[in-house]
């Protein structure tokens, strides 16, 4: 029997004196694969026409020094490929870039790695999908990969499966259906030309890790036969089986893959006109507005939000003056409502409408526990629900480490922030985006180091690194004026508490009180957990979220106040 017929997308092209001493892309998916299957190489990326993907047996997209988030017009060529293919029933495989312009094409987010840069020979862990997958199951536990990335696909389609993780990534290998695969490694990389992209990128590497990094990483580079496995895998245990089939084009494919629920970016108006940035992944109901920290642009919903979208419409958001929602315009010299906690439940209004929201049941962590009780305050009948999450009802500096001492050094701090604010901008940049803000956090107790993923925490440092500090001192300002004590008791929706046992920041006694005070609510104290619960025991705040929301949404019996 002839070979299966591939058609490889090469999305990129390798070093020059790379590709004279080993060949490029195409060369080493052709030596991997040799024996295996017959490849066609096609350099989309140069403006090279995609012949008819009916003729082939299946697709690769190789990786590439071009990033998904600056798309270029021979990405929208390669994707409506990639699409036909999958309408078509056709196995396809992306590899490092290929990977992510998988998740790009059926709806995921492909970002930045806020984790930074993943590249050496890496440790591959297997999820439990991943155990029984027929294509890497055969790996399980663990593997060794060759890597080099900086984009990483931060949220998965939503009708992916993740099979693979790393220290760096959290999706390392995806599937979607059965027979379209996305690795973030290079299974078609041999140890030398790993070394070789290592000592290419040493000065980059040193700039980012320190002197010698590079070196390091290049020592640590190994031979591992685990990425041909994959390919070799791919072709017997998907192309094989599929080949010959009927290629009559599949209704819906995409639209199964994609779901009425993929990523989407959106932006609503504020109420002085500018920008309010959002987005919004998975479908079903009671649909989940998050509400963040200040300086926080969503992390702390990660894995909620991964958990969530297969039940539920997601909504997250970002405040003025955080990710890409601008700040109000001449803020300083004229204060502007929208900073306020009032202000912030009704841009959250805004934002709802903007997103065709009814109603929703508001998610909030640290200060936006305040804004999401504001907004019941405000705006009663668009909240089904409320899940409070390790903050305070109310005036939070005041109980800020058990004492009032942060409340009383508030106006200091604002006065001094503002005398020198090119200074105070400077120092804030360079200290939080740094290797120390991690390490200060786990030393003083701030989050537990034993539970957090350092890639999980980065990217909060990351964010409020950009956030404008002046900005930051006058919204913390607004947040220690506002309480929602007096009308804690006339809350009369279903709500769940949760709180982290060893939290400093808004101490676990104050989710005590909001809990005996809101008439309808639960209680999750997280063990060992701190301000940043939700990301350190993840698993346990999500069954808890679900078994709240299906029971007060879901047709479950709600439990007694006594329970």
């Amino acid at each position: 029997m002839a070979l299966p017929k591939l058609l490889l997308l090469s999305a990129g092209a390798t070093f020059e004196e790379i590709a004279r001493d080993h060949g490029d892309f195409d060369a080493w998916f052709k030596s991997a694969l040799q024996g295996d299957a017959e490849l066609h190489d096609c350099k989309v990326f140069q403006g090279q026409p995609v012949p008819d993907v009916r003729d082939y047996d299946g697709l690769i997209i190789s990786g590439s020094p071009a990033s998904v988030t600056q798309w270029e017009p021979w990405m929208d060529t390669a994707v409506t490929a990639i699409r036909e293919a999958a309408d078509l029933g056709l196995p396809v495989l992306g590899v490092c870039f290929g990977h992510q312009l998988l998740g790009k094409a059926f709806g995921g987010r492909v970002e930045l790695n806020p984790a930074g840069r993943e590249i050496g020979t890496v440790d591959v862990v297997m999820t439990k999908p991943g155990s029984t997958d027929p294509v890497l199951g055969p790996l399980f536990p663990t593997f060794r990969a060759q890597a080099t990335h900086v984009d990483t696909v931060l949220e998965p389609p939503p009708a992916a499966e993740i099979l693979a993780r790393t220290a760096q990534d959290g999706c390392a290998a995806m599937r979607l259906g059965k027979s379209i695969y996305g690795v973030q490694f290079h299974p078609e990389l041999s140890a030398e030309v790993m070394r070789r992209y290592i000592q290419k990128r040493g000065r980059i590497i040193d700039g980012e890790r320190g002197s010698g990094a590079w070196k390091k990483l290049h020592r640590g580079v190994g031979e591992t036969r685990a990425g041909e496995t994959i390919l070799r895998r791919f072709v017997h245990e998907v192309v094989h089986p599929r080949r010959g089939a009927p290629k009559a084009r599949a209704r819906n494919t995409q639209s199964a893959l994609m779901g009425d629920g993929a990523f989407r970016e959106a932006q609503a108006t504020g109420h002085d006109g500018q920008p309010l940035h959002y987005n919004t992944v998975g479908r079903g109901g009671p649909a989940l507005m998050m509400f963040d920290g200040i300086g926080c642009d969503q992390y702390a919903w990660k894995h909620l939000v991964n958990h969530a979208r297969h039940r539920h419409r997601v909504v997250r958001w970002n405040y003025p003056g955080h990710g890409r929602s601008p700040a109000p315009p001449d803020w300083l010299a004229r204060p502007s409502q929208r900073l306020t906690i009032e202000g912030l439940a009704d841009e959250a209004i805004r934002v709802m409408d903007h997103a065709g929201l009814e109603k929703a049941v508001l998610c909030g962590h640290s200060m936006g526990v305040q804004v999401a009780l504001e907004t019941w305050n405000r705006h009663r009948d668009r909240v089904q629900g409320l899940v409070l999450v390790c903050g305070s009802y109310g005036r939070p500096l005041s109980t800020f480490h058990g004492h009032g001492a942060m409340e009383v050094a508030l106006p200091l701090i604002r006065r001094v922030f503002h005398k020198r604010p090119g200074i105070t901008r400077g120092v804030w940049r360079r200290l939080l985006d740094s290797e120390l803000a991690y390490r200060v956090a786990i030393l003083t107790g701030e989050v537990n180091g034993q539970l957090i993923q350092r890639a999980d925490m980065f990217p909060y440092f990351t964010h409020i690194s950009q956030v404008d500090p002046l900005l930051f001192i006058e919204m913390l300002g607004h947040a220690s004026r506002h309480s929602a004590r007096e009308y804690l008791g006339r809350v009369d929706v279903p709500a769940l508490v949760v709180a982290g046992q060893k939290d400093t920041f808004t101490p676990a006694w104050l989710s005590e009180e909001m809990h005996h005070a809101i008439p309808q609510s639960e209680m999750l104290m997280v063990p060992s957990g701190t301000h940043t619960a939700p990301i350190e025991l993840p698993e346990l705040v999500n069954l808890r979220v679900e078994k709240f929301l299906a029971t007060y949404f879901g047709g479950l019996s709600a439990p007694s106040r006594a329970a």
